[in-house]
């Protein structure tokens, strides 16, 4: 009772941390008497598991079966953690599923995996005499399957429980896929771990052994978890039991309270990708600049456009330049949000940390009002939503119009809200539903916006293609030739009036406005005309 007691405290302490639990061990036989006294004085048996026990010993792999104090163990786990939802990798003749089955409440599962069918059909009556049947849900199919199904269907974190017991060239997979799965504050058991002792010394035509002792060793450096491991003895050698608390779910959470390009339902799906990567990397190229926004926010965007693409590198040497052309009057609460999450994402939650303290640090150097962002992530926020795609012209414009609210006179809300209005406007294609040019809120508000900020060539741009769609083509001119004049290098300036000279049959301007920027970009690209 007192080693209960004990082990008890020490679990609770660890409970206590935020993220979820990972366990890393055997012994239901044998004649060792200290063991032998463990399970006379601890063990309180079900009696179906007592017949599952029986039946299991009849089997010549009864080796492979968790020991059943091993098992009462996790049960007493699962109800401390008021487990629901619970999983086995690897089944075999079910005890331990049964003894999962039996502590969750009536509308809990058990998803078990098992791939043979002789272990499937000699636990099936055992679940239906223990009334358990209907917690059960048997996967008779490859385990990562399995998984990868429960992943699709949309339960990552979701689980309370996973308990992994199967074959260890997969043991990795099972790990990283139990990660996705299990919720904050749940738990994750492996079983032999320690491999009778051959982990000290792996042979090296022992590919089961390095397999396990690889996973040890991930999950010692694994910044995502703190990790104990206890060693049990039983058959006469050592076998492994370890607790794993995971941070990555309370880093996650952490992650997911800050303003940026990863927080902002940015998805892939809604946006061309490798247009604004060339739209944005000739930007950088030509040092042109508009609209507010910065050379930094620029690689800020196009670190975010990498990472969706997969080119995790390329997105941090991005924000590494960002970093190098930081202004001193900025925060750069965006960039170092960018920062953090893409650490995370790239498995070094060391740095993740540096940059969350640099966060908070930020923080307490200025106040805003409860609920408010600070108008530098407001700025690259609105300017972000409207860059990528359709699907967020209704917010950026609505974060523009809030901010004139406050700000009438404000430059940049007034040149945010006019290129929302316009973007907006322009979804409509069919002609009988477009504003007239006279009463467009988009056109009132460019107009109201060249006075504050006539340098601003997409503005005679945007007015350019109104007048244009409206069918005064002279004054559509006017606007496009000042807007070259003002950007002659600026790629969406440039593209922008090479089409509407395109759609003019102005195939000589419109190619010689091209030649002429790209003649000015250090590091050219193929630019394709949309």
């Amino acid at each position: 009772m007192i080693f209960k007691i004990v082990f008890l405290v020490s679990l609770l302490q660890a409970l206590s941390g935020a993220g979820p639990i990972s366990f890393i061990s055997k012994s239901h036989k044998g004649d060792n008497q200290l063991l032998n006294y463990v399970v006379n004085n601890s063990l309180r048996e079900h009696s179906v598991l007592n017949k599952v026990y029986q039946r299991t010993m009849e089997d010549p792999w009864n080796l492979m079966m968790v020991s059943r104090e091993q098992a009462q163990f996790m049960a007493i786990l699962i109800k401390l953690i008021k487990g629901n939802k619970t999983i086995e990798i690897g089944m075999y003749t079910g005890y331990n599923t049964l003894s999962m089955a039996l502590v969750i409440p009536e509308d809990g599962r058990v998803v078990a995996c098992e791939i043979n069918d002789t272990y499937v059909e000699i636990a099936k009556p055992f679940f239906k005499e223990a009334g358990v049947e209907n917690k059960i849900d048997i996967r008779h199919q490859n385990a990562l399957r399995t998984l990868d199904e429960l992943l699709e269907a949309g339960e990552a974190e979701t689980y309370d429980f996973v308990f992994i017991d199967a074959d260890k060239k997969n043991l990795d997979n099972y790990y990283e896929r139990s990660l996705q799965l299990i919720r904050k504050g749940g738990i994750i058991a492996i079983d032999n771990v320690l491999w009778g002792g051959r982990v000290i010394n792996p042979d090296k035509d022992d590919v089961t052994t390095q397999v396990i002792d690889k996973l040890n060793k991930k999950l010692h450096k694994d910044q995502r978890v703190d990790l104990s491991m206890l060693t049990r003895f039983a058959y006469n050698s050592f076998s492994g039991f370890a607790v794993q608390i995971i941070r990555q779910k309370m880093l996650e959470e952490e992650l997911k309270k800050l303003e940026c390009h990863f927080t902002w339902d940015l998805q892939k799906e809604d946006a061309d990708l490798n247009y604004l990567e060339i739209k944005f990397t000739e930007s950088l190229s030509a040092q042109t600049d508009h609209g507010g926004n910065s050379r930094q926010k620029e690689l800020n965007f196009c670190a975010y456009i990498y990472h969706l693409q997969g080119f995790s590198d390329k997105a941090r040497a991005s924000l590494e330049k960002a970093k190098e052309t930081q202004n001193e009057n900025s925060y750069n609460i965006v960039m170092y949000g960018n920062l953090a999450w893409l650490c995370h994402l790239m498995a070094d939650d060391t740095m993740a940390k540096v940059y969350l303290e640099k966060l908070a640090q930020i923080s307490g150097e200025f106040s805003s009002p409860a609920g408010e962002l600070h108008r530098e992530v407001l700025s690259e926020k609105a300017w972000s939503l409207l860059r990528f795609s359709k699907k967020h012209y209704v917010t950026a414009k609505e974060i523009f119009h809030t901010a004139l609210q406050k700000e009438p006179e404000d430059k940049e809300w007034n040149t945010g809200y006019a290129f929302a209005l316009f973007h907006l406007e322009g979804l409509e294609i069919r002609e009988e539903k477009r504003i007239p040019f006279e009463e467009s809120p988009a056109v009132n508000q460019l107009k109201r916006t060249l006075k504050l900020a006539p340098d601003n060539a997409m503005i005679h741009v945007f007015i350019g293609l109104k007048c244009y769609k409206n069918k005064r083509n002279a004054e559509a001119w006017v606007h496009m030739k000042q807007a070259l004049d003002i950007a002659p290098y600026d790629l969406s300036v440039v593209l922008s009036v090479a089409k509407f000279m395109k759609k003019e049959q102005c195939y000589d301007m419109a190619l010689g406005v091209l030649t002429k920027m790209l003649a000015k970009v250090l590091t050219p690209h193929v630019c394709i005309m949309k």
